[in-house]
């Protein structure tokens, strides 16, 4: 109770802060009742196949792991200095090469053997990377291999579920679409609806745990994400239906009354907001992916964002 009242205090403070507010977040929760580890799965059913002895990748992971924790506040100094220094294009150059350095693993994994890769950076995903460079997969029909997946799991979780298993197989082009979806992993899974928690650690020995995955990992992620919005302008106390994470940045756009990049996959919502508002009456404004590199407008919103970091709430 006492975190939920303190919440409430943070929630009043940033509400008389600003005229309007979104609390957002992009999945729900819910609890969970036990843990399946897709990576110790894969290994075990040969899809999956690593170069180095397990007990070398489990040390080797683990002093990643630690020396990484360790130098978070050296590197949060340093992310914030070469941030304001750098130009954008560099800065986010230098940001990606260190993210894909420290969790990108596919090089532990044999890429002659292995059919899928299961990354650790995906845990609690349920993410299956299809491993492009054997030759089963050059030719594979994913509707058929996302079949095949399927049963193998429903099959092997009975010894752990019962008849009680729902086995949920997502191909990534049904759930996302854009440009970069080429970097994305081919599957996604989902186990009696996110009551099974999905981990990819290969230093677990386990294929299937119940209960809690630890104390500190109480619940799960469900798809029913959180949007509430507050201020100026917004309609009080109604509910609104068929709202995706995709619409959020083109709302805010909106509202600032910035025009919308037409490769966004979302939409305004401005049945949200009062009738007699600017930002239902104006019809939404849309540019092409360039417009925002051509006309600074980034760099005015960093300096709008740095005098709000300013800000006491």
């Amino acid at each position: 109770i006492g975190y939920w009242s303190l919440l409430d205090d943070y929630i009043k403070d940033v509400i008389e802060s600003f005229d309007m507010v979104f609390i957002i977040s992009d999945h729900g929760f819910q609890s969970y009742n036990g843990v399946f580890n897709l990576a110790k799965w894969a290994l075990n059913k040969g899809l999956m196949h690593i170069t180095s002895q397990k007990s070398n990748y489990v040390s080797k992971d683990r002093v990643i792991r630690t020396i990484h924790v360790i130098t978070k506040p050296l590197r949060m100094i340093l992310k914030y200095v070469l941030e304001r220094l750098l130009p954008d294009y560099l800065y986010v150059k230098i940001l990606r090469s260190y993210s894909k350095a420290i969790s990108d693993k596919k090089s532990v994994f044999n890429k002659q053997l292995s059919i899928i890769f299961v990354l650790g950076h995906t845990n609690l995903v349920g993410a299956i990377y299809l491993n492009k460079e054997h030759e089963s997969i050059r030719s594979v029909n994913k509707n058929l291999f996302c079949t095949m997946i399927k049963q193998m799991l429903v099959n092997d979780l009975k010894e752990y579920l019962g008849k009680h298993i729902d086995v949920e197989v997502h191909m990534i082009n049904q759930l996302y679409k854009g440009e970069k979806i080429e970097v994305l992993p081919d599957f996604i899974i989902v186990i009696n609806n996110y009551k099974i928690l999905v981990t990819n650690k290969l230093e677990k020995d386990f294929v299937f745990k119940k209960g809690l995955w630890s104390p500190r990992i109480t619940g799960s992620h469900n798809q029913q994400g959180i949007l509430i919005i507050y201020g100026d302008f917004v309609k009080k106390g109604i509910k609104l239906n068929k709202i995706s994470v995709f619409d959020i940045a083109p709302t805010i756009l909106h509202v600032f009354g910035l025009p919308i990049p037409r490769y966004m996959s979302g939409q305004a919502i401005r049945d949200a907001f009062e009738q007699n508002s600017y930002i239902y009456k104006n019809e939404p404004i849309y540019v092409d992916k360039y417009f925002y590199i051509r006309s600074n407008i980034i760099k005015r919103l960093k300096r709008r964002n740095r005098g709000l970091r300013k800000c006491k709430i």
